[in-house]
């Protein structure tokens, strides 16, 4: 994984270059999308691409594993560690799901 991110650094150090034509740039931007998709299925995500949704990383994780993972006395941020997330794609979720807390006002 860390060789797939390498290579994307180095597309996107090409695509900086003034001189580059729009061809090759355009060549590159599909490899960067291909490789972006590699990587992120790598880490255990669903890859969703949308004209206007953009890129969104889907967790594969029920209600029930959330909890029982919470019983565990596991917080947020050691659950998206063990499922290979981020703590603000966890957040993220739970606010979809409806469980995320509401700040006092």
């Amino acid at each position: 994984m860390e060789e797939n991110k390498n290579k994307q650094l180095r597309i996107i150090d090409k695509l900086l270059d003034p001189e580059l034509s729009h061809e090759e740039a355009s060549i590159l931007r599909h490899e960067l999308k291909k490789k972006e998709r590699e990587r992120t299925e790598a880490r255990g995500l669903a890859y969703e691409h949308g004209e206007t949704k953009g890129r969104n990383e889907v967790i594969d994780l029920t209600e029930a594993e959330y909890f029982s993972f919470k019983k565990e006395g596991k917080t947020d941020g050691q659950i998206a560690e063990l499922l290979g997330f981020s703590k603000s794609t966890v957040s993220k979720w739970k606010i979809r799901n409806g469980l995320a807390k509401r700040k006092k006002a």
